[in-house]
């Protein structure tokens, strides 16, 4: 697994690519910040490999990143969120089945848009206090 970090302004955006046996898998973008007095990890994009769809891949980058993100952002995290255009029903459908709700439909030139979030809360070190009926083997299927 490759792992790029930049720092901008305050902000952290991380970009984790996902590779199995040297093939690319798909890869995921976040952005690291803070709102009233909250930690926030915004998850925008996540994309698999056609040829790796509907196989679980999207379930186990998702849930790799919320299990691996304290430590890369050095914070407690209190909430994930995710932008989806409506039109975009498998991405819907995945982050729906690993937790996330809907909260509302976004206007102000995101009326395509529904967002998502999940609130999470994490300490540093610790696993992951939600998904627990969700379980993946992430080390077998992500190559580190």
């Amino acid at each position: 697994m490759v792992l790029s970090e930049n720092i901008i302004e305050g902000e952290i955006y991380i970009t984790k690519v996902v590779y199995l046996d040297n093939h690319l898998i798909g890869y995921i973008a976040l952005g690291y910040f803070r709102e009233n007095d909250r930690n926030i990890i915004s998850i925008n994009p996540i994309v698999v490999n056609p040829n790796c769809q509907n196989k679980g891949n999207g379930k186990i980058i998702i849930k790799d990143l919320i299990e691996k993100c304290v430590p890369i952002v050095n914070e407690d995290i209190d909430e994930f969120r995710v932008c989806i255009s409506v039109k975009n029903i498998y991405s819907i459908k995945l982050f729906e089945s690993v937790g996330f709700e809907k909260q509302n439909d976004i206007s102000d030139g995101y009326q395509d848009y529904i967002y998502y979030k999940n609130d999470l809360y994490f300490t540093r070190g610790a696993k992951l206090h939600s998904f627990t009926k969700i379980i993946f083997p992430t080390n077998r299927w992500i190559k580190k």
